[in-house]
């Protein structure tokens, strides 16, 4: 498996995102999922996707931050490694590196304000095993839009055809909703009407 960047660079590349994700959302008050799609256009996330180290350890990032969240960034004040939005932004960094996606792929899948929740569950864990449970999520989702797409159907036309609902068909995508925890049933008419197995969809 190649990656972007090597590991050495990991914690302190999850450093600079936490310190960024705290910032935005705790002191200038950005809604986290509406910052995330803000984070995901800029050059700092662009850089983090194809390990751009030379630009990652400049003193050219702290201005694209500043810019990024309308305000100067000083690492030192806005850093909290105990805060739930610092955490988000920290393990962000490890869930991009592991499914090797863009920022933008992954927050389609599984939104910022549901890795927020998690804190809760996940927060003491090691963020590698941490990952390793919300990987699976991403894959799931990810699955039922791949066939989906393969199928050329839109969401609604897939609720149409298996009579679930267009809301449950995009919280399945999106990861909002665990797809593995839905009832036989429902994932009975999804298979089908997607023409795979209940398992494809599950792996």
């Amino acid at each position: 498996m190649v990656y972007a960047y090597e590991e050495k660079y990991l914690t302190t590349i999850a450093e600079i995102v936490g310190d960024i994700f705290r910032k935005a959302t705790c002191i200038e008050d950005f809604e986290i999922d509406r910052f995330a799609q803000e984070f995901a256009k800029s050059e700092v996330a662009h850089a983090i996707e194809y390990g751009d180290l030379d630009y990652l350890m400049s003193e050219e990032i702290e201005d694209d931050i500043a810019s990024l969240i309308c305000n100067e960034l000083s690492m030192e004040d806005c850093k909290d490694i105990n805060s739930r939005e610092y955490w988000v932004g920290y393990i962000l960094v490890f869930i991009q590196r592991a499914v090797r996606r863009s920022f933008k792929e992954i927050f389609a899948l599984y939104l910022c304000s549901r890795v927020l929740k998690d804190y809760d569950t996940y927060g003491d864990m090691d963020p590698i095993e941490m990952v390793k449970k919300i990987k699976q999520y991403i894959s799931m989702g990810n699955k039922l839009k791949q066939f989906r797409e393969k199928k050329k159907m839109t969401q609604q036309e897939l609720s149409n055809t298996s009579n679930v609902t267009v809301k449950n068909i995009k919280a399945y995508e999106d990861g909002t909703v665990d797809i593995s925890k839905a009832q036989g049933d429902t994932l009975f008419r999804l298979s089908r009407a997607l023409g795979c197995t209940i398992e494809e969809l599950l792996i």
